[in-house]
């Protein structure tokens, strides 16, 4: 019965006149499906047959570090997935910050958080991507990031 809802294997197995207890255990399949049972092949009738049911994967937590380049100026970063801001901040530059950093969490699935600048004059620019891998333990980041968006203001105001 692996694989099947909780309700369908256990229907399954008392209709061959099984007994069955439920235990919950951790797994990335979706909460509520069958990921292992303690009896396979032949039983006899009467017997117990324990099937153990996801709890839905876990929720991990990510501490995503942003590189940031020399620069100077002040700039807005903002953080977003599917186009919901997760973090945001005002960067001064001048003071060499040298990343950026904050927490988001994620279950058994991958993310890309795309970073957007926003110079003193206005002006948005992505910044780059930064993919979180939340399948693995501890989650993994990877980073495609463009410095040059990061121009000193003052070199490029208009004359």
């Amino acid at each position: 019965v692996v694989g099947r809802s909780e309700a369908d294997g256990r229907s399954t197995l008392e209709a061959l006149g099984l007994k069955v207890t439920v235990k919950e255990k951790s797994s990335s399949q979706s909460k509520g499906t069958i990921v292992e049972q303690s009896a396979t092949g032949s039983v006899e009738e009467g017997s117990e047959v324990i099937i153990y049911v996801s709890s839905g994967p876990s929720e991990q937590t990510a501490n995503i570090s942003i590189p940031l380049p020399q620069a100077t100026g002040t700039y807005q970063i903002k953080v977003s997935v599917n186009g919901v801001v997760v973090s945001s901040a005002t960067l001064d530059m001048d003071a060499h910050p040298g990343s950026y950093s904050f927490s988001d969490t994620g279950s058994n699935e991958v993310k890309t958080y795309t970073v957007t600048v926003t110079d003193s004059n206005g002006r948005t620019s992505q910044y780059g991507t930064i993919t979180v891998d939340y399948t693995k333990t501890p989650p993994s980041q990877s980073n495609s990031l463009n410095s040059s968006v990061f121009i000193s203001s003052d070199d490029d105001e208009e004359e």
